[in-house]
């Protein structure tokens, strides 16, 4: 009987690693016809749920239109090539009345900041939050806003400038004021430009994770996390660069794969493929930099992404010789000038591939 046994137990083990291998060479053959790269795109036509009234047009360039809700600070951009409006939030949809007040501020806002209290616990706020106030100043090309915090005795410059088919946000860090015990933590330019509730349209996020990655819109409870990763990686000065220990081994996690860093400030957004796209670049201040993408479902329905400026970070302060510590806020502020440009693409151009091809020809050149 124990023959018998062996002799099947054997012939089994045979057509298992027959079966594996049959179905590993399939995987091997067909891996790039499954989703796990991409997915068959659907090219459908978009339409844009914005309009401009209640908005002031600032300026005009060859392809876009700028145009600023001058109270709260919200913006319109329309591509006079395709017709196509982009903002940030439709006030009225479903989506933006379940968010909380900080928040809906933020979602209307042109500058999101994140502040430090003296005891180094972080919040945010945004530039149409009714306690900032707001001056202006328009030129030619654009429009300069100064903005003072009030609650946090924070103020700044920022400019907005039209130049082609790209507007540009910059914010010097010579105009930084700080009088109070807050200190800036970082800063985000236009954070619900381009921004989608759930599938509602086809396309997705862009984002730079190794060779690229794509956040497609999705259903809230798709994805189950963000995605906020620094440019360039760590900083050695300051990070943690030990691997804890989860595993319950007797050694830490040096022997995992590191996640890709990303190598390129850069970021994306498509309204339909091939139709309308932003292609967001750091061009100042990349160093300091983060890309942060939040898919629906995280921390609102909205899928939106930007680039973050780090002017302070936590760090962890040893208060022993065993290693043991505190996080503390950096005390001084880094030194750099943000700038983020956003370009708008249309057409064939409108895809990953197009934002490929565009910072090759628009930001390679010289290099």
């Amino acid at each position: 009987m124990s023959g018998f046994q062996g002799k099947y137990k054997f012939l089994f083990t045979i057509i298992y690693l027959l079966v594996g291998y049959l179905s590993f060479s399939q995987a091997i053959g067909n891996e790039f016809l499954s989703n796990r790269f991409t997915r068959p795109e659907k090219y459908v036509d978009v339409n844009s749920p914005f309009t401009l009234e209640g908005y002031t047009k600032i300026g005009e360039s060859s392809a876009l239109e700028l145009w600023i809700d001058l109270k709260t600070t919200s913006l319109r951009v329309v591509d006079k090539r395709s017709g196509y409006i982009w903002g940030d939030v439709v006030t009225t949809h479903e989506a933006f009345s379940e968010m909380n007040d900080t928040w809906k501020a933020i979602a209307k806002s042109i500058v999101l900041i994140e502040y430090f209290d003296d005891r180094g616990i972080s919040n945010v706020i945004g530039s149409a939050d009714e306690s900032v106030q707001k001056s202006y100043s328009r030129v030619n090309d654009g429009i300069d806003f100064k903005f003072n915090f009030k609650k946090v005795d924070i103020s700044f410059l920022l400019s907005v400038r039209l130049s082609g088919d790209r507007i540009v946000f910059q914010l010097k860090n010579g105009t930084i004021k700080e009088s109070g015990k807050y200190t800036l933590a970082s800063v985000i330019f236009a954070p619900f430009l381009g921004s989608t509730v759930s599938n509602e349209i086809d396309g997705y996020v862009f984002v730079p994770d190794g060779p690229g990655a794509l956040i497609r819109f999705s259903k809230p409870a798709h994805y189950l996390n963000w995605f906020e990763k620094r440019v360039y990686g760590k900083d050695y000065g300051i990070d943690n660069l030990a691997s804890v220990n989860d595993l319950r081994s007797k050694r830490p996690n040096d022997f995992l794969r590191e996640e890709p860093s990303i190598l390129t400030p850069v970021f994306g957004i498509v309204h339909g493929v091939k139709r309308n796209a932003i292609f967001g670049v750091v061009t100042s201040g990349k160093e300091y930099s983060s890309i942060v993408a939040y898919p629906s479902g995280i921390l609102s329905l909205y899928n939106w992404v930007s680039a973050k400026f780090i002017y302070r970070q936590k760090y962890l302060q040893p208060t022993s010789r065993s290693g043991a510590g505190i996080q503390v806020a950096q005390k001084d502020m880094n030194k750099f000038d943000a700038k983020l440009e956003v370009s708008f693409l249309a057409g064939n151009d409108a895809d990953y591939v197009g934002m490929a091809k565009y910072y090759r020809d628009n930001y390679l050149k010289n290099c």
